[in-house]
């Protein structure tokens, strides 16, 4: 008999490990004690359309992980001029950065639908690191993801924008696209 129990049942909640083994299909790849030790840490927050999560110069964290919903994510410029950078829903983090370099928010998020996310601060990422735990490099392999995703849309919307000025500055919402498992792209880079 093996001694892993069935990964649900160690949540306490089979709605959330439903949701984010949904939104995040890598995360089933964790050992369910290191996945349960993960969400031991996390919160999970559900919040209404129009509510802000964070605002540009806010100190770093937490991160959220979005389980269903879409994040606007925006930066006030001079003369009250906001630009939309992008929007995220399910399966995207927003305030990630702030895990990665501890400065203060480039930019504010709130929420455009009803959201649901888990959330994950500073210090327990940073805890996480230290131990050397799966799930700290399982999440340091999904942001790697969503970050060089993101940077591939800006560099193609500036590619558009500068071939055609007048291009409407609003992005439309990221596509779905299927990710390569965690572990293969961990070996790839020879770490």
């Amino acid at each position: 008999m093996s001694d892993k129990a069935p990964a649900h049942t160690l949540f306490g909640d089979p709605e959330l490990f439903a949701a984010i083994t949904r939104a995040f299909p890598e995360s089933a790849r964790l050992d369910p004690r290191d996945l349960g030790e993960l969400l031991a840490l996390m919160g999970s927050v559900r919040l209404a359309a129009g509510t802000p999560l964070f605002g540009a110069g806010d100190p770093p964290g937490p991160a959220y992980l979005i389980l269903s919903g879409q994040v606007r994510v925006e930066r006030a410029l001079e003369h009250g001029r906001v630009v939309l950078l992008g929007r995220l829903g399910d399966g995207d983090f927003v305030g990630d950065l702030g895990l990665l370099d501890r400065r203060k928010r480039s930019a504010s998020a709130r929420a455009e639908t009803e959201l649901w996310a888990l959330t994950l601060t500073l210090e327990d990422y940073q805890k996480l690191r230290a131990e050397g735990h799966p799930a700290a490099l399982w999440l340091l392999s999904e942001i790697d993801h969503h970050m060089a995703r993101r940077i591939r849309a800006m560099y193609e919307r500036l590619a558009r924008v500068r071939a055609e000025p007048g291009l409407a500055l609003e992005p439309p919402a990221p596509p779905h696209q299927p990710r390569r498992s965690w572990l293969a792209r961990f070996l790839r880079l020879g770490v």
